[in-house]
């Protein structure tokens, strides 16, 4: 406790004792106290050691705001670590879909209609999905089995 600031160390463990507080439970109130640095003066960690306090008093106002700018840049750390995630993610798929559009385009564009009708509805099961869905997000799905099927033709 002399560490974590509290002067009166000794008298914080006898007063412990004399309330009968466990050891568990007095490095559960030490593991609370580190766990927010700079919250609450030492002398709130005597005083609930000795019973004093019941509970924690409101943190300190400094230690409040500088919680609050620590959560915000974590929030920017992990928004732009989940941006950087989502455009990597969105790169390789547009490599993807170049790769497919290079190697199964033609084969595509000359289908006859019945052979590219049959396509579509093994790309996307659901009528209503289909008859909905934007031409460049049908081509993506039709390219995709396209390169499915060879896939499957090489094994």
């Amino acid at each position: 406790m002399l560490r974590l600031g509290v002067s009166a160390a000794g008298q914080a463990v006898n007063g412990a004792r004399e309330r009968g507080l466990s050891v568990e439970a007095a490095r559960e109130l030490l593991a609370e106290f580190q766990a927010q640095p700079g919250a609450w003066q030492p002398g709130a960690l005597y005083r609930r050691i000795t019973g004093g306090l019941t509970a924690w008093p409101p943190p300190i106002e400094n230690h409040l705001a500088a919680r609050r700018r620590a959560d915000e840049v974590d929030r920017f750390e992990r928004q732009r670590a989940d941006g950087s995630a989502a455009m990597q993610t969105a790169a390789i798929e547009r490599r993807e879909q170049a790769e497919r559009e290079e190697k199964y385009g033609q084969r595509l564009d000359g289908m006859g209609e019945n052979e590219r009708r049959q396509l579509k509805e093994e790309a996307v099961p659901d009528e209503a999905v289909r008859r909905h869905m934007p031409a460049k997000m049908m081509r993506t799905e039709l390219l995709r089995v396209l390169d499915e099927r060879n896939g499957r033709a090489a094994i």
